[in-house]
């Protein structure tokens, strides 16, 4: 078959923008994880898939990765997913003695 297409893409603790559609081939997101695991199944049982390496080493700012699905037949459909990498943290600070707030 020459579908090369996924059924189902999605990053774990992180939502993609717009929603996944197999014939949308760019998504976007906002992140403060280091690495992220990324769950890509080919509609294509035979199709294969192969994921950027820059998932498991995000840097600060914009990281593109790439998921390259090749059919049988060897044509490739690549996704694109721009992930921006903030350091923000969530830092605790004391208002009150008895109340814990949060700040972005």
């Amino acid at each position: 078959s020459d579908d090369n297409s996924l059924k189902e893409l999605s990053i774990a603790d992180n939502m993609i923008i717009p929603d996944f559609d197999s014939d949308t081939l760019e998504y976007s997101f906002e992140t403060n994880d280091r690495s992220l695991t990324i769950n890509a199944i080919p509609t294509n049982k035979f199709a294969t898939i192969k994921i950027s390496e820059n998932s498991k080493n995000l840097s600060e700012g914009l990281n593109v990765i790439t998921i390259d699905v090749t059919s049988e037949l060897g044509t490739i459909r690549t996704y694109k997913i721009n992930v921006k990498r903030s350091l923000c943290i969530k830092t605790p600070f004391l208002l009150y003695p008895t109340n814990l707030y949060y700040l972005l």
